[in-house]
């Protein structure tokens, strides 16, 4: 919830400096301060597609069929969406300094490899 609350208390603080146009700026900046510029971009766009894959569905209402396992390959590419979040979130992991893993882990990297299906 930091990166939230942390856009919470900014737009408290000064709604006018991130209207929706530049949110995705909030987070590579956000991502920027926690983990330097190397991964920046990286790292905000798993956290922006974090948020949209959880929009899909409240977790408390999955179901085994939520997702459709014929028609278009609904299930499969749900599924495929939060596997390769979770490869580019390990693969960003492998290449952090020691010092940022543990900070990583905790905000990028767990909930990543954890799909709520």
């Amino acid at each position: 919830m930091e990166l939230p609350i942390d856009f919470f208390l900014n737009m408290a603080w000064n709604s006018e400096r991130w209207p929706k146009e530049r949110i995705s700026e909030f987070t590579r900046l956000w991502a920027e301060r926690q983990f330097g510029p190397e991964f920046a971009p990286e790292i905000a766009d798993l956290l922006s597609k974090y948020t949209k894959y959880n929009g899909r569905r409240k977790p408390e209402l999955l179901e085994p069929d939520t997702y459709n396992l014929v028609d278009y390959r609904e299930a499969d590419t749900v599924l495929a969406d939060f596997q390769a979040a979770a490869a580019k979130a390990e693969e960003i992991y492998g290449k952090l300094p020691e010092n940022q893993r543990d900070a990583f882990l905790e905000l990028v990297l767990y909930p990543r490899k954890r799909p709520r299906l």
